[in-house]
This record gives structure tokens, C-alpha cells and sequence, in this order.
């Protein structure tokens, strides 16, 4: 038998590099898959709302973040949780929101289903 079939166990595939923000979305939907929801990943526990929609089903009926009285864009467009931990309002600034980390791990996705402090938002 030659020597290199004695050790050759064949060489595994390297695994697939995921980027920081893919491996930040995914982090995401196994929270929400969880029941509680993805700015819970930035430290206070957020539950969805009991009413919330099923997360694999963006058609599904049901409140979501997009749809929050909480909800703002910030200076740079993204739509950022002004709702803070302890119920206050931040301002629109959001210099010191509760939920801001200055990237892409405090954006909110509008199709999210929605946390458990969830309040309609109301234009006009």
C-alpha cells in the first residue's frame, strides 16, 4: 500500500467565510426564531409581540417594526428604535438613543416583527 493512501484522509473543504454582517443576520433570525427580538442582541431582552407574525413569512399579517410609532430614520437614513429601556422617547438626533451603536447592529429591518412594546404609529 503506498504511504500516501495510509494518511491521505482527503482534505476538507474550507469553510465559507461569512461576513460580518451576514454572520449579524443570521445571529438575528436565530433570535427571532427564539421569541425575542434582534435589538435583544444589543444587550436588554425584548420579547416579540404576541401578536407578531411568523418570522420565515414576510406577508404573514401582523405588527412589525416597520409600522411602529417608534420607529425614525436617523441623519444617515436608517431606521433606527427611538423607544428606550426604561419607556422613554429619544429624540429624532439620536445622538444617545437607547438602541444606537453607530452601525449596522442597531438598524431595524421594517419587515421584523415587531417587539413587545410595539404601538401603532399613527401619520397625520
Amino acid at each position: 500500500m503506498a504511504e500516501a493512501t495510509l494518511f491521505d484522509m482527503g482534505t476538507p473543504e474550507p469553510a465559507e467565510k461569512l461576513s460580518e454582517g451576514r454572520r449579524r443576520t443570521l445571529r438575528q433570525k436565530l433570535a427571532m426564531e427564539h421569541g425575542s427580538h434582534p435589538l435583544s442582541l444589543l444587550g436588554a431582552f425584548l420579547r416579540l409581540h404576541p401578536d407578531a407574525p411568523p418570522v420565515d413569512d414576510r406577508k404573514a399579517p401582523g405588527p412589525r417594526c416597520g409600522g411602529c410609532a417608534f420607529i425614525m430614520r436617523n441623519e444617515r437614513g436608517y431606521l433606527k428604535c427611538t423607544r428606550g429601556r426604561s419607556g422613554e422617547i429619544c429624540t429624532p438626533s439620536f445622538r444617545s438613543g437607547p438602541h444606537e451603536t453607530h452601525g449596522g447592529g442597531s438598524d431595524l429591518r421594517s419587515y421584523w416583527p415587531a417587539c413587545e412594546h410595539w404601538e401603532e404609529r399613527r401619520d397625520g
